[in-house]
């Protein structure tokens, strides 16, 4: 985050959003790229047809999950490179930092999950 907002800083021409969103865009891609070539030396592309067959709610929704989660993250990345644009990387990490122990919560609530001790030391160090 500090070095895309000193990327930012730098700039010689003033930065509009759609510059932003082609900032975002080639950083999204060479993360792809660099991740397809690791997937493809760990032959990590064979093991999500066998997780497909394997997930309880079906192949299909396990696809949707996929592409549905990618496109969240998109959206999450998006969000941050504009917030540091907006304002800056330590008022992005702070904000990443504060929203932790609310996941947590929010996992516990949603997925019905017990809230062990573990789990409370763990928010409370958070918060």
């Amino acid at each position: 985050m500090p070095l895309i907002e000193l990327i930012f800083g730098e700039a010689i021409r003033n930065i509009s959003y759609s510059i932003l969103l082609q900032f975002q865009f080639i950083l999204s891609l060479f993360a792809t790229i660099v991740c397809i070539i690791a997937m493809l030396v760990n032959k990590d592309f064979q093991a999500i047809p066998r997780e497909a067959n394997d997930f309880e709610l079906g192949k299909a929704k396990y696809y949707i999950i996929m592409v549905v989660n990618a496109i969240i993250w998109q959206l999450s990345v998006v969000g941050s490179v504009g917030l540091i644009f907006y304002t800056s990387s330590r008022f992005t990490g702070i904000l990443g930092a504060v929203l932790v122990p609310f996941t947590g919560v929010a996992t516990d609530i949603f997925y019905h999950e017990s809230f062990t001790g573990l789990k409370g030391m763990a928010l409370v160090l958070c918060l």
